[in-house]
């Protein structure tokens, strides 16, 4: 069972196990994933696309790995089972994706927020009519929103205020109450 996923560079050929993960697009660009399992023993995934990021978590069966043009979602007790979403079938551009600490998977774009509940491998038909968007209180006023880091069940994001590209902004998800707000920042006294 697949415990930890980590983008990396390509390994040594033949010094690791090695598994590519073929997506519907032709592209010269590849992403390594290094995985471990419950043994450390060590594989390593081929990718389609440039590197975005990964999300693995005990609370879910799956592991994500983002690219630039394809989600992929790994089965972490069988890694040869694995299924695709691209940007087609989720309606947009995904930038950046987590797993709360129940397991559920969050995928950013660069204005909203999703939530996924249901497995990629269960969805028939397109995933955008599956995804929920948990953004709507942001009004469309933030750009480039990316995922930080987890603090309990709080998830702490930063993103550009869109009417100013100059400015950051910041907000936190809570993944028990489901609700997003912006986190206010203290004024900084410059003494000069």
């Amino acid at each position: 069972m697949i415990q930890t996923a980590q983008l990396t560079e390509m390994p040594l050929a033949g010094m690791y196990e090695e598994k590519v993960y073929e997506g519907p697009h032709e592209n010269d660009t590849w992403t390594w994933v290094k995985f471990e399992d419950e043994f450390y023993h060590d594989t390593y995934g081929q990718f389609r696309g440039k590197p975005v990021a990964t999300a693995l978590s005990p609370n879910n069966d799956y592991c994500y790995v983002l690219t630039d043009i394809l989600l992929y979602e790994i089965n972490r007790q069988n890694p040869d089972s694995y299924a695709i979403c691209d940007y087609y079938s989720f309606g947009g551009t995904m930038r950046d994706i987590t797993l709360t600490p129940e397991g559920t998977l969050l995928i950013a774009s660069y204005y909203q927020i999703y939530i996924l509940e249901k497995p990629l491998c269960d969805i028939e038909g397109e995933v955008y009519n599956v995804v929920q968007s948990i953004s709507s209180t942001l009004n469309g006023e933030v750009d480039y929103i990316q995922f930080k880091h987890w603090d309990k069940h709080i998830l702490h994001i930063e993103a550009v205020n869109f009417y100013s590209s100059e400015k950051k902004v910041f907000l936190t998800y809570d993944a028990e109450t489901k609700m997003l707000a912006y986190v206010l920042m203290p004024k900084r006294e410059d003494n000069l």
